[in-house]
This record gives structure tokens, C-alpha cells and sequence, in this order.
């Protein structure tokens, strides 16, 4: 006569099931970019209530389960943070956008070792957009600081003959490549250099600019010692090519 199994066996060869360790799921809510990059990096949350029998395990976490193209992606939580039952857990992923734009699926669904259980989250469908290449060399011009200037179209100012005054023009490297000393300079429009007489404004020694860095340009301004109206704009140049924005033109009456 064949002996019975003792119930503790019978349970270890049974197979393991989120149900079954009564875990339950209700989604509350996910925020998700509707619009990537190629290529880059995003942080994604959704939020799940646990509404099982008993806390929720390490092992917990959110399986994507929309498009592949995402890749294998899991969103966790915070092991720190147990979530009892009727709490809310708060899940994090980051993903990174495919490399190919277009519409792709997002979507998640809670699971613990390899069983998934509880609902899916709502498909997002996310718009993934061309990286812009940027150029080498580009500049954004940022603001000026100039005695007595005053907002307009143009902005304007009023200057004294052949008075000098400080001035401060402040410009964001946008590009790919640093700007160097002696390789980028900034230089007056319009005639600039015989009315102002400054041909040039170069970087000091030494100084590296790099991209997404700002550089104020300060130095000492001349007025002119004939009266009248002058156009007062700066761009940034190298070697022969004048690059990036200009500066906001102004209109200087010299009186």
C-alpha cells in the first residue's frame, strides 16, 4: 500500500503563482511622455494599488509588455517602501526611444517572478521624433547690459560724444564644439568696427567655452564723437564665418 505524500511535499510541488500567494493589482494612474527623442532616455511612473491578502514582495515589479522595440524593460519599486495591502505603490523605469521614429506602444502589467497578474496599464502611444543634429558651431544670444538702453522696436539708447561706457553681451554655445580662445570672437555688425572702434572681442587666454556653457563678453565702449543715430549689433566669428545669433539690434542716438 502506497504511503501518502506529507502535505508540505504536495505543496512544494505545486507550481508557484502570483494568485495563488494571493496577490492582487488595481492600476491608479502612469505618467509617460507622449513625445521621445530617438535614442534618448525618459523617466516613466505608474502606480498600482495592492489590493491582495498581504504585502507585496521584492520580486514585484512591472513588466512592458507594448511594443519590442523597447526592449526589456522592467519598471521597480522602491525597495525601502514596502507596499501593504490598500496602499499605493509607486513603480520607476527609465526607457530609453527607439532609435527609428515613429508611433510605438507603451504599456505595462504587474508581475512577480514569471506570473504576471492584475490589469495592464492603458496603452500610451508614444511619438517618437528625429534627433535634430546640431550644428558645430552655434550660438544663442542670451542679453545685453548697456547704460541707459530702453525696450522698443528696436531697443534704444542715448549716449554722450566721445563718452565711454561698460558693456556686458552674454551668448550660450549651442553647438557641437567648444569655443576656443583665439579661434572664436565676437565682432560688431553694421560698420561696427570703424563707428565703435572695436573690430573685435576675443575670448581671454586660455578660456574654454563648452557647449551649453554661456560667456559674457565685457568691455568698454567708445561713443562716437560725431552726433547721431548708430545700429549697435554683435555676432560671434570664426576664421572667416560669422556664426550662431546675433545680438538684439539697438538703435544708439550719440548726442
Amino acid at each position: 500500500m502506497r504511503r501518502a505524500l506529507p502535505l508540505f511535499l504536495l505543496l512544494l510541488a505545486l507550481p508557484w503563482t502570483a494568485q495563488a500567494a494571493g496577490l492582487r493589482a488595481k492600476f491608479v494612474s502612469q505618467v509617460v511622455p507622449d513625445q521621445m527623442t530617438a535614442g534618448q532616455r525618459y523617466t516613466v511612473v505608474v502606480q498600482y494599488r495592492n489590493e491582495g491578502r498581504g504585502s507585496w514582495p521584492a520580486s514585484v515589479h512591472l513588466a512592458q509588455t507594448g511594443n519590442r522595440a523597447w526592449g526589456r524593460v522592467s519598471a521597480r519599486l522602491d525597495p525601502r517602501k514596502p507596499v501593504p495591502p490598500g496602499q499605493i505603490g509607486t513603480f520607476r523605469a527609465v526607457v530609453k526611444a527607439p532609435r527609428r521614429p515613429g508611433t510605438y506602444t507603451l504599456h505595462w502589467r504587474p508581475v512577480a517572478g514569471n506570473d504576471a497578474f492584475g490589469p495592464q496599464t492603458p496603452a500610451v502611444k508614444v511619438a517618437v521624433v528625429a534627433a535634430e543634429k546640431r550644428p558645430n558651431w552655434d550660438a544663442e544670444f542670451v542679453h545685453q547690459q548697456l547704460p541707459g538702453l530702453q525696450a522698443g522696436d528696436p531697443p534704444f539708447a542715448l549716449l554722450q560724444v566721445g563718452r565711454a561706457y561698460p558693456v556686458t553681451l552674454v551668448f550660450k554655445n549651442t553647438g557641437q564644439r567648444p569655443w576656443k580662445a583665439g579661434e572664436v570672437r565676437l565682432v560688431p555688425l553694421h560698420d561696427g568696427a570703424r563707428v565703435w572702434s572695436v573690430s573685435a572681442l576675443d575670448l581671454p587666454r586660455g578660456t574654454t567655452v563648452a557647449p551649453e556653457e554661456f560667456h559674457a563678453f565685457r568691455f568698454t565702449l567708445l561713443a562716437p564723437l560725431e552726433p547721431g543715430i548708430y545700429p549697435f549689433q554683435w555676432r560671434l566669428k570664426r576664421g572667416g564665418k560669422r556664426f550662431g545669433d546675433a545680438s538684439e539690434k539697438v538703435s544708439i542716438t550719440v548726442r
